[in-house]
């Protein structure tokens, strides 16, 4: 399974994480001159095969300077195994599911395809918490399971631009793709989300970080969650920060203590005004749903009960990200003020 080293080190790692311009023809647009809302899919997978790309060559440098740490290369393969994780989650639950209704025997082989790679990050994770990092061979073997991962992924990445993205577009409405992006955005917790659209916009061009803004019918109409959502995604030069700063080793998250009495220093800290936002558009979700909860018990129509449960599983999760905010920020701000 595992790559040797002297390959790994041959390959071309500066077109890994390009996105081919076929891929996007092949997709094409499928109202008019708008991109097609499943076109986002090939900024996530652009991002992925970026990180991928630069845990392969922390990896390689790692296995060819004695002298690099391997605690960055740590944080490296948990941030990459979680975003990856949710990722294929989210295609498992919303995506291949819907797709498979009106195209069958596709589906499942990807999602049998997310069980190996899975696979392969336990390999590769037992590999980090065995007892074998003072043997020789170590270093060298975690760089190439790191290709072997690298690998596998970008092969399923491919298969999926070539086969699944299309079907999306040919067997979906122009409404239907984006009612889709929205759910497999909603089916990621919201904390995760804070992470992950900064961290999509980061890896991608100016260019199509304007494209992700201008999809029209993703985000439902609402003022305050866009603004939510957008400033999300707007958070790519925070994101490069933090990363560059915690690259460096120099990282502290705004609630530690040598932060708490310079609050102002932190680049990472959102304006206190904004918590306003967030209860305006819970405060309003919890009343369309109270309201959509009535409707349905008057009128004793659960056939879509499916979709509301879904909804208020998403608002659920907002609230306790919502909430693990406030007590991280909040009442540390509560004190530097009583202070």
């Amino acid at each position: 399974m595992a790559t040797p080293l002297t390959e790994l080190q041959r390959r071309d790692v500066g077109g890994v994480a390009v996105m081919t311009s076929a891929a996007v023809n092949r997709i094409g647009s499928s109202s008019g001159n708008e991109p097609s809302p499943v076109h986002i899919f090939l900024y996530f997978h652009k991002a992925i095969r970026s990180e991928l790309d630069a845990l392969h060559r922390s990896a390689v440098d790692f296995a060819t300077n004695s002298l690099v740490e391997i605690e960055p290369l740590l944080k490296r393969y948990r941030f990459v195994r979680s975003i990856y994780k949710h990722h294929c989650n989210a295609e498992d639950e919303v995506i291949f599911p819907a797709l498979d209704i009106r195209v069958k025997n596709v589906a499942r082989t990807y999602s049998l395809e997310h069980e190996g790679e899975s696979v392969i990050f336990d390999q590769l994770f037992a590999l980090l918490d065995s007892d074998m990092q003072n043997k020789e061979s170590y270093r060298r073997e975690l760089a190439s399971c790191t290709g072997a991962l690298q690998t596998s992924i970008s092969q399923h990445m491919s298969k999926e631009e070539e086969q699944v993205i299309p079907l999306l577009v040919e067997k979906f409405s122009f409404e239907e793709q984006a009612s889709l992006v929205w759910h497999f955005l909603c089916s990621i917790p919201v904390n995760m989300m804070a992470e992950f659209l900064p961290w999509l916009s980061a890896s991608v061009s100016s260019d199509e970080r304007q494209e992700m803004r201008s999809m029209k019918g993703v985000i439902p109409e609402e003022a305050l969650l866009q603004q939510i959502i957008f400033t999300w995604m707007d958070g790519a030069n925070i994101f490069k920060k933090r990363k560059n700063l915690e690259d460096k080793g120099t990282y502290q998250c705004p609630c530690s203590s040598s932060q708490l009495m310079k609050p102002e220093s932190s680049p990472l800290d959102p304006p206190v005004d904004e918590i306003l936002h967030w209860h305006k558009v819970i405060k309003k979700e919890l009343i369309d749903i109270a309201e959509a909860a009535r409707s349905i018990q008057l009128s004793g129509d659960f056939s879509n009960l499916s979709s509301f449960n879904k909804r208020l599983q998403f608002i659920a999760e907002v609230c306790i990200f919502h909430r693990y905010c406030n007590l991280q920020y909040g009442v540390i701000m509560l004190m530097l003020h009583l202070n």
